[in-house]
This record gives C-alpha cells, structure tokens and sequence, in this order.
C-alpha cells in the first residue's frame, strides 16, 4: 500500500514509524480506508496495539505517524530455520488475540491479520502494526467493502466453507 519510514519527531525527540500510502489523489475509497485505519488505531489502547500519534496530509502528501516499534518482524520468526518451542508459540499467538478481543470490543474487525503485520519487539512481545483492512461497526460511517468481497491476499484467505 506504501512505504513506512523511521523518522524523527523533533518536538518529542524520538524515533516514529511514518506511513506513507500510495494511491491515487482521486483514489476516494483509499484515503477513506487510511484515515479510518488511523481513527481505528487511535480508539484502541493495548501493549500489543501499536499507537497511532498523528494522521493528515501535508502538500498533497499523505501520512500518518506512530510509535517505531524496535525489532523484528513476526515473519523473521516464522521463517526462521531454528524450531520455535510449542509454548512460545503458544505465548505469541495468545497476546495477539487479546489484543485482537480488546480491538473487537471497541467494535473493529482486522481482517489482514499476517505475520508481516506483526512485530516482535525488543522485549519479546508481539506487536500488531497496523489496522488497514479493518472494519469497524459504526452505523453512522457507510461501509467500504460488501459482505463476501475478498479484501485480504489469496494466499492469507481461509477456505471457503465446506471446501
């Protein structure tokens, strides 16, 4: 969807994720679902939520600021040659749902849930990254997407029912 860039928050003096997304200026559908991504990220605190600072657009530019979360992405584990143990597997995949539940008490749906939205930080706890195909239910927002549309990668997608 874009590029995510370390920067620098002079102001607060410490290191920020910047999102930079590339759609179209007249991608309307796109710059809805990113800035509903930001509102989302910016409704849920969790430990393993990473939070959202700041959303807009600057010269036509669009962006959106959060904390940088040091270390390694949940991927670099999965593909990993060295066996993970069971328990710590377990721990991981834990984490992730609680946080997911306290996202889903506050009424949002990821739904792109994948080992490169995730990282492992330097504490060894797991960090969801990003919300952008979320869907919340808010009654007063129109929906993005229709019931049985894919908004996920093929090859992320559960299988059909009864396949």
């Amino acid at each position: 969807m874009g590029a995510v860039y370390i920067a620098r928050d002079t102001q607060l003096d410490r290191d920020i994720a910047l999102k930079i997304p590339k759609f179209r200026p007249d991608d309307k559908v796109s710059i809805e679902w990113f800035f509903r991504e930001a509102r989302s990220m910016a409704t849920v605190h969790h430990p393993n939520l990473c939070p959202v600072y700041d959303v807009g657009v600057i010269d036509g530019i669009h962006y959106m600021s959060m904390a940088y979360i040091e270390g390694r992405p949940l991927t670099d584990y999965v593909k990993s040659d060295k066996p993970i143990q069971a328990r710590q597997v377990a721990a991981v995949v834990r984490k992730i749902a609680i946080a997911l539940e306290e996202a889903h008490r506050a009424g949002i749906v990821h739904r792109d849930l994948k080992t490169t939205n995730n990282r492992i930080n330097t504490r060894n706890e797991p960090m969801i990254m990003h919300l952008g195909l979320a869907r919340t239910e808010n009654p007063n927002r129109p929906p993005l997407t229709q019931t049985g549309k894919a908004t996920s990668q093929r090859h992320h997608l559960a299988p059909a029912p009864g396949r």
